[in-house]
């Protein structure tokens, strides 16, 4: 299999393996909800994306990012607390916006 530029396999060069198009390759690799396939077609995608070493030990950021919002929302976090504030920075960053959980609001209002 050819790579990019980059090295890396792509999503494309999966789908032109498996047979299928890549916005099928996308939506199976994600995890969309709503659409449906074979089974036989998303084992078929799993396994060549495994072969090829297609996004092995890479972090989902938008997986990341949703993850921190709900460890904010429910855990208490306060003003000296440096890793609520260290994932507040790392949220921000993400999002390129302020992220104001209501916790640390609230304790401001207090």
């Amino acid at each position: 299999m050819k790579r990019g530029k980059n090295k890396r396999p792509t999503q494309a060069q999966i789908a032109e393996q498996v047979g299928t198009h890549v916005s099928t390759v996308n939506k199976i690799l994600n995890k969309v909800q709503g659409p449906t396939f074979l089974q036989e077609t998303i084992d078929r995608v799993w396994k060549v994306a495994q072969e090829v070493g297609y996004g092995l030990g890479r972090v989902n950021k938008h997986d990341l990012a949703r993850a921190l919002r709900q460890v904010l929302e429910a855990h208490p976090c306060t003003a000296n607390d440096k890793a609520c504030l260290g994932a507040i920075k790392a949220l921000e960053k993400f999002e390129g916006r302020p992220y104001q959980p209501r916790l640390l609001a609230a304790e401001a209002a207090s």
